[in-house]
């Protein structure tokens, strides 16, 4: 019987030990010698007139912070469009006002408390606050937008209002859907007229993200003369490693990598890395989470990623 026992045990961790490889293996990053083959993104330049949209405070600086700066380096114009307030954060709200069950007037306040965040951290890379616009639609609620609640309001599970309550929304009040959110990307888009677009990948695992991929298509319909690229911020060993890492490079899940999938590249100065990883500093309410913490330090690398989808 113990004879048998062992045996199983042995097998058991046999397929443990196998699973464990197939599954590293099948969510691996390209190794770094390989962003040599990666097409690299144009440098900005005075005259690129750029639009950042992220789908919370901080998700800008992660995928876009390099850029950001350089772009303003070069004489490029920058706006950033961050499409809610990231109020549906629980362990934040809980950590930050010390209630174990967090109420509406918490998670609102923990919504402005992120937009102070991302102003600071978009200043560590030399942009105004009148170039970052905040719209105010509800955390965790944008792909319920694109379907359930295109027309009538979604009411928001941590705010528990179904428009903006935020006094410094691009629309005030605005109502909580997806027609609404599309009217103020176009607009903004109509007025501004970007030459250069980014926002989250739809690949992305975070449903806001892939939200805010749709409505970024959608708002760009009628519009001309741009370039679009993605960047990602939330999938499987993505980023890796993670941590500070200052002197390693950023790569692409090789499971999301085909012929239709381009990824490209795009290079940053050692001092451009050290700010980068400053304005993430600056995310605190964020940092409750070590986790959370570890993988927001792992994208200040030497260079930042973006693909077409």
């Amino acid at each position: 019987m113990k004879k048998h026992l062992i045996f199983y045990l042995i097998g058991l961790a046999i397929i443990i030990l196998l699973a464990t490889f197939f599954y590293e293996r099948y969510f691996e990053n390209l190794p770094e010698f390989a962003l040599a083959n990666l097409a690299q993104v144009r440098a900005p330049r005075a005259g690129d007139r750029i639009l950042v949209i992220a789908p919370h405070p901080d998700d800008e600086a992660l995928g876009v912070g390099g850029y950001i700066y350089q772009a303003i380096l070069s004489g490029a114009t920058v706006k950033v469009v961050i499409v809610t307030n990231g109020d549906g954060g629980r362990f934040a709200a809980t950590d930050k006002y010390k209630n174990l069950d967090p109420n509406s007037k918490d998670y609102i306040s923990l919504g402005y408390l992120r937009q102070n965040e991302s102003t600071a951290a978009l200043a560590e890379l030399g942009l105004a606050k009148s170039d970052i616009i905040f719209l105010g639609f509800p955390d965790s609620g944008l792909r319920k937008m694109l379907t359930k609640n295109w027309q009538v309001p979604y009411k928001s599970t941590y705010t528990k209002v179904s428009s903006s309550p935020y006094s410094d929304s691009y629309e005030p009040n605005v109502s909580y859907t997806g027609d609404n959110l599309t009217k103020n990307l176009t607009s903004l888009i109509s007025d501004y007229k970007p030459t250069i677009v980014f926002a989250t990948s739809s690949m992305d695992l975070h449903p806001d993200h892939v939200a805010v991929a749709a409505f970024t298509q959608l708002a760009l319909k009628n519009q001309t003369n741009y370039t679009l690229y993605f960047y990602l911020v939330h999938y499987r060993h993505f980023p890796s490693p993670k941590g500070v890492q200052l002197s390693r490079f950023l790569t692409p899940p090789l499971r999301l990598m085909n012929f239709s999938n381009i990824w490209s590249n795009y290079n940053l100065d050692s001092n451009t890395v050290k700010l980068k990883q400053s304005a993430i500093g600056k995310y605190k309410s964020q940092f409750s989470d070590p986790l959370l913490k570890s993988l927001m330090f792992g994208f200040a690398k030497k260079n930042e990623i973006f693909t077409n989808y």
